[in-house]
């Protein structure tokens, strides 16, 4: 008897365990897709200020993380009228972008 008791706790345990590491990796895998899009957003605001003032930077450097909306960052920047200048995958992973602005100095 004690012995099929102790195999159930273990088993619960067991249990327990596999479902705390499936919460955490969820609500990690939440938390990392909520700091992505609040960084696009970010982005994006910056972009709208340049449009809205009309002091656009000649150039124009930023690391994009896995996972990251690259495409829909780039489009908006060719319509602010950048080109990309360099494109490079980091050993993390991660992507660096160098944008420039039509039509100014590479200097």
């Amino acid at each position: 008897m004690t012995d099929t008791v102790a195999m159930g706790a273990l088993l619960f345990m067991a249990v327990a365990v596999a479902a705390v590491y499936v919460l955490a990796t969820r609500l990690g895998g939440v938390r990392k897709s909520a700091q992505l899009q609040r960084k696009n957003e970010q982005r994006h605001a910056e972009q709208l200020e340049w449009r809205r003032s009309g002091r656009l930077p000649a150039r124009y450097v930023t690391i994009y993380e896995p996972g990251e909306m690259v495409d829909e960052d780039m489009a908006r920047m060719l319509e602010l009228g950048y080109y990309v200048a360099e494109d490079a995958d980091l050993v993390t992973g991660s992507r660096r972008v160098i944008y420039r602005l039509s039509g100014t100095s590479a200097l």
